[in-house]
Protein backbone atom coordinates (compact mmCIF):
# COMPACT_ATOMS: atom_id res chain seq x y z
CA UNK A 1 0.00 0.00 0.00
CA UNK A 2 1.41 3.39 -0.97
CA UNK A 3 1.44 6.19 1.56
CA UNK A 4 1.95 9.91 1.18
CA UNK A 5 5.56 11.10 1.52
CA UNK A 6 5.89 12.55 5.05
CA UNK A 7 9.40 14.05 5.04
CA UNK A 8 10.06 17.78 4.82
CA UNK A 9 12.97 19.82 3.51
CA UNK A 10 15.90 20.14 5.93
CA UNK A 11 18.63 22.78 6.04
CA UNK A 12 22.22 21.54 6.08
CA UNK A 13 22.36 22.32 9.80
CA UNK A 14 19.22 20.23 10.36
CA UNK A 15 20.67 17.43 8.21
CA UNK A 16 23.78 17.34 10.39
CA UNK A 17 21.63 17.28 13.51
CA UNK A 18 19.64 14.37 12.10
CA UNK A 19 22.87 12.47 11.40
CA UNK A 20 24.10 13.21 14.92
CA UNK A 21 20.77 12.03 16.38
CA UNK A 22 21.32 8.76 14.55
CA UNK A 23 24.70 8.34 16.23
CA UNK A 24 27.10 9.75 13.64
CA UNK A 25 30.05 11.52 15.29
CA UNK A 26 30.63 14.93 13.74
CA UNK A 27 33.92 16.38 14.95
CA UNK A 28 34.32 19.29 12.52
CA UNK A 29 30.90 20.90 11.98
CA UNK A 30 32.31 23.57 9.65
CA UNK A 31 33.88 20.98 7.32
CA UNK A 32 30.76 18.79 7.48
CA UNK A 33 28.55 21.78 6.64
CA UNK A 34 30.78 22.69 3.71
CA UNK A 35 30.76 19.10 2.45
CA UNK A 36 26.96 18.73 2.64
CA UNK A 37 26.60 22.07 0.89
CA UNK A 38 28.07 20.40 -2.20
CA UNK A 39 27.06 16.75 -1.78
CA UNK A 40 23.39 15.91 -1.49
CA UNK A 41 22.38 14.56 1.92
CA UNK A 42 20.57 11.67 0.27
CA UNK A 43 23.72 10.68 -1.63
CA UNK A 44 25.85 11.01 1.50
CA UNK A 45 23.57 8.84 3.62
CA UNK A 46 23.73 6.13 0.95
CA UNK A 47 27.44 5.81 1.65
CA UNK A 48 26.67 5.55 5.36
CA UNK A 49 24.44 2.49 4.99
CA UNK A 50 27.39 0.15 5.59
CA UNK A 51 27.90 1.85 8.96
CA UNK A 52 24.32 1.38 10.16
CA UNK A 53 23.04 -1.37 12.43
CA UNK A 54 20.00 -1.36 12.58
CA UNK A 55 18.73 0.99 9.85
CA UNK A 56 19.09 4.71 10.72
CA UNK A 57 21.37 3.92 13.67
CA UNK A 58 25.11 4.31 13.12
CA UNK A 59 27.49 1.85 14.70
CA UNK A 60 29.10 3.33 17.82
CA UNK A 61 32.09 5.53 16.99
CA UNK A 62 31.21 5.99 13.31
CA UNK A 63 32.35 9.42 12.19
CA UNK A 64 31.23 11.79 9.48
CA UNK A 65 34.80 11.69 8.17
CA UNK A 66 34.68 7.88 7.76
CA UNK A 67 31.55 8.10 5.63
CA UNK A 68 33.11 10.98 3.69
CA UNK A 69 36.24 8.90 3.03
CA UNK A 70 34.11 6.08 1.61
CA UNK A 71 32.40 8.61 -0.66
CA UNK A 72 35.75 10.09 -1.77
CA UNK A 73 37.21 6.62 -2.42
CA UNK A 74 34.18 5.73 -4.51
CA UNK A 75 34.52 8.98 -6.48
CA UNK A 76 38.23 8.37 -7.11
CA UNK A 77 37.49 4.81 -8.24
CA UNK A 78 34.71 6.03 -10.54
CA UNK A 79 37.02 8.68 -12.02
CA UNK A 80 39.72 6.10 -12.67
CA UNK A 81 37.21 3.70 -14.19
CA UNK A 82 35.70 6.46 -16.37
CA UNK A 83 39.13 7.56 -17.57
CA UNK A 84 40.03 3.98 -18.48
CA UNK A 85 36.72 3.46 -20.29
CA UNK A 86 37.30 6.65 -22.27
CA UNK A 87 40.68 5.37 -23.43
CA UNK A 88 39.19 2.02 -24.43
CA UNK A 89 36.36 3.79 -26.26
CA UNK A 90 38.85 5.93 -28.20
CA UNK A 91 40.85 2.83 -29.10
CA UNK A 92 37.66 1.09 -30.23
CA UNK A 93 36.61 4.04 -32.42
CA UNK A 94 40.08 4.16 -33.97
CA UNK A 95 40.33 0.41 -34.51
CA UNK A 96 36.88 0.20 -36.15
CA UNK A 97 37.68 3.15 -38.40
CA UNK A 98 41.02 1.67 -39.38
CA UNK A 99 39.77 -1.87 -39.97
CA UNK A 100 36.64 -0.88 -41.86
CA UNK A 101 38.37 1.84 -43.87
CA UNK A 102 41.23 -0.44 -44.88
CA UNK A 103 38.93 -3.31 -45.83
CA UNK A 104 35.91 -1.57 -47.40
CA UNK A 105 37.00 1.99 -48.16
CA UNK A 106 35.65 5.30 -46.84
CA UNK A 107 31.94 4.49 -47.27
CA UNK A 108 31.96 0.70 -46.86
CA UNK A 109 29.90 1.02 -43.69
CA UNK A 110 26.97 2.36 -45.76
CA UNK A 111 26.61 -0.96 -47.59
CA UNK A 112 24.77 -3.77 -45.77
CA UNK A 113 26.77 -6.44 -47.63
CA UNK A 114 29.83 -5.58 -45.54
CA UNK A 115 28.10 -6.71 -42.35
CA UNK A 116 27.30 -10.09 -40.90
CA UNK A 117 24.00 -8.84 -39.47
CA UNK A 118 22.43 -7.07 -42.39
CA UNK A 119 18.85 -6.79 -41.11
CA UNK A 120 19.73 -4.08 -38.59
CA UNK A 121 21.80 -2.08 -41.06
CA UNK A 122 19.09 0.22 -42.54
CA UNK A 123 17.93 1.40 -39.10
CA UNK A 124 21.52 1.79 -37.90
CA UNK A 125 22.43 3.84 -40.99
CA UNK A 126 19.40 6.13 -40.59
CA UNK A 127 20.44 6.81 -36.98
CA UNK A 128 24.06 7.41 -38.00
CA UNK A 129 22.97 9.90 -40.65
CA UNK A 130 20.79 11.61 -38.04
CA UNK A 131 23.78 11.87 -35.71
CA UNK A 132 25.79 13.46 -38.53
CA UNK A 133 23.02 15.99 -39.20
CA UNK A 134 22.70 16.88 -35.49
CA UNK A 135 26.44 17.22 -34.95
CA UNK A 136 27.72 20.71 -34.22
CA UNK A 137 31.37 19.77 -34.70
CA UNK A 138 33.38 22.14 -36.90
CA UNK A 139 34.85 19.26 -38.88
CA UNK A 140 31.30 18.14 -39.75
CA UNK A 141 30.39 21.67 -40.86
CA UNK A 142 33.48 21.67 -43.10
CA UNK A 143 32.68 18.24 -44.51
CA UNK A 144 29.05 19.19 -45.16
CA UNK A 145 30.05 22.38 -46.97
CA UNK A 146 32.73 20.63 -49.04
CA UNK A 147 31.55 17.14 -49.99
CA UNK A 148 28.37 15.96 -51.68
CA UNK A 149 28.14 12.63 -49.82
CA UNK A 150 26.81 14.27 -46.62
CA UNK A 151 25.10 13.00 -44.46
CA UNK A 152 27.19 9.94 -45.27
CA UNK A 153 30.62 10.35 -43.74
CA UNK A 154 33.84 8.42 -44.30
CA UNK A 155 34.16 5.77 -41.60
CA UNK A 156 37.05 7.61 -39.91
CA UNK A 157 34.80 10.65 -39.50
CA UNK A 158 31.63 8.67 -38.76
CA UNK A 159 33.23 6.89 -35.80
CA UNK A 160 33.93 10.28 -34.23
CA UNK A 161 30.29 11.40 -34.26
CA UNK A 162 28.43 8.13 -33.72
CA UNK A 163 27.11 7.42 -30.27
CA UNK A 164 28.71 4.65 -28.27
CA UNK A 165 25.50 2.66 -28.82
CA UNK A 166 25.85 3.01 -32.60
CA UNK A 167 29.51 2.06 -32.35
CA UNK A 168 28.61 -1.04 -30.32
CA UNK A 169 25.90 -2.01 -32.79
CA UNK A 170 28.37 -1.66 -35.63
CA UNK A 171 30.93 -3.87 -33.89
CA UNK A 172 28.27 -6.52 -33.18
CA UNK A 173 27.10 -6.49 -36.81
CA UNK A 174 30.58 -6.77 -38.29
CA UNK A 175 31.83 -10.00 -39.82
CA UNK A 176 33.66 -12.15 -37.28
CA UNK A 177 36.96 -11.73 -39.15
CA UNK A 178 36.57 -7.92 -39.04
CA UNK A 179 35.70 -8.08 -35.35
CA UNK A 180 38.83 -10.11 -34.64
CA UNK A 181 41.06 -7.69 -36.55
CA UNK A 182 39.45 -4.73 -34.79
CA UNK A 183 39.79 -6.19 -31.31
CA UNK A 184 43.32 -7.40 -32.05
CA UNK A 185 44.22 -3.80 -32.85
CA UNK A 186 42.90 -2.69 -29.47
CA UNK A 187 44.65 -5.42 -27.51
CA UNK A 188 47.94 -4.62 -29.24
CA UNK A 189 47.62 -0.96 -28.29
CA UNK A 190 47.07 -1.64 -24.59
Amino acid sequence: MNVSYPKTWLSVSDQLQKLANRGLVIVDHVAATEFLSHINYYRFTGYGLAFEQPRHTYLPGTTFEQVRQVYEFDQALRDLFTETLELIELDLRTAIAHTFGETYGPFGHTLPGHFYRRADHPDWLVKLRGEAKRSRELFIDHYKATYQEFPDLPIWIATEVMSFGALSRMLQAMAKSDQKRTLHGIVCSL
